[in-house]
């Protein structure tokens, strides 16, 4: 064998090593052991079970975003915010953002929040407002806008949602909405929704 097949070999080997050593330290990292597992069908019955509150929150939360921001809130607790993004979209084309800001594990009552929420006109009580929706939901996130996103639980890395509109879901997106891996149609306006995230599978387990 030629000394460039071996040295070929060689990086393989190392590559691969590499990888498993990364593998096994994202593991170790993120032990999910002693967190709770959900499945599809505690998304559909917490739907079941929180239809009200779970309306009550997307009609809320919608009306307390302003109009030229999309709002991304997950929190972790009372006093912390796992994930919070905002998106300022553009005066001249609503698909287009002038501003972005995202960050994750926020003290709620830190300056940084403070300032990002005072910017589109929330305060620490809208805050508390948006975490009792969710409480009441049995979810932990929301994003605003056409539909509206609401995360039910964490799984792992991924993240059981709804997707629910304001009416019944268009025809053009229906292929979309229910594609029986990522997004399965459970009514004429909610789509349920499972995400793996970075390094996760993106199909509902089973899929």
């Amino acid at each position: 064998m030629s000394k460039k097949k071996i040295f070929i070999l060689l990086m393989g080997f190392i590559g691969l090593g590499i990888y498993f050593f990364h593998l096994y330290a994202i593991t170790s990292i993120f032990d999910f052991g002693d967190e709770k597992t959900y499945s599809k069908d505690d998304l559909i019955n917490n739907y079941k079970n929180n239809k009200v509150n779970i309306n009550a929150l997307k009609d809320y939360f919608n009306k307390v975003v302003p109009v030229d921001r999309i709002v991304e809130i997950e929190f972790k607790n009372d006093k912390e915010i796992d994930r919070l993004a905002v998106t300022k979209l553009s005066t001249k084309s609503p698909n287009y953002s002038d501003q972005y800001f995202c960050e994750w594990n926020l003290n709620i009552k830190s300056i940084k929040v403070d300032s990002i929420i005072k910017s589109f006109g929330w305060t620490l009580q809208t805050l508390a407002e948006v975490k009792e929706h969710l409480d009441k939901a049995n979810c932990i996130g929301i994003t605003n806008g056409e539909p509206t996103i609401i995360n039910f639980k964490r799984n792992g890395f991924g993240m059981y949602s709804y997707d629910i509109f304001l009416s019944k879901i268009p025809d053009n997106l229906k292929k979309q909405y229910d594609d029986s891996c990522r997004h399965i149609l459970y009514n004429e306006n909610v789509s349920l929704e499972y995400g793996g995230g970075a390094i996760g599978p993106q199909c509902f387990p089973g899929k």
